[in-house]
C-alpha cells in the first residue's frame, strides 16, 4: 500500500508541475495557481499518509489511523473540486 501511495503522490506531483509550466490568462492566473497548489499539497499529503502505513495495515486502517491527515486531503479535495468548477474544467479531452 505505501508503494501506490507513493505512486499516486508522484503522479499528482507531475500533474501540479504541469500547472506550474503553465501560463493562464490573467483572469484566471490566481485560481490555475491555487488549484496546482492544491494538487501539489495533496499529492505531499498522500506521501505522508504512506510514510505512517504499518506492517500488515490495511488501507481503512491506515485511513482510520491517521484521521487528521485524512481530513487534510479530504479539504485539499473539496478546494480542488470547487477550483475546477470555477476555471470550467469539467472534462478532458485529448488533441489529435
Amino acid at each position: 500500500m505505501r508503494r501506490y501511495l507513493n505512486q499516486a503522490a508522484n503522479s499528482l506531483g507531475d500533474l501540479a508541475d504541469g500547472f506550474a509550466a503553465l501560463t493562464p490568462p490573467e483572469a484566471i492566473e490566481g485560481e490555475t495557481e491555487e488549484l496546482g497548489t492544491a494538487l501539489a499539497e495533496y499529492g505531499e499529503g498522500l506521501r505522508t499518509l504512506a510514510s505512517k502505513v504499518g506492517p500488515n495495515q490495511t488501507f481503512s486502517d491506515t485511513l482510520g489511523a491517521h484521521q487528521a491527515i485524512v481530513r487534510r486531503l479530504n479539504r485539499l479535495a473539496e478546494r480542488a473540486t470547487e477550483l475546477v468548477g470555477t476555471l470550467g474544467i469539467d472534462g478532458c479531452q485529448l488533441a489529435a
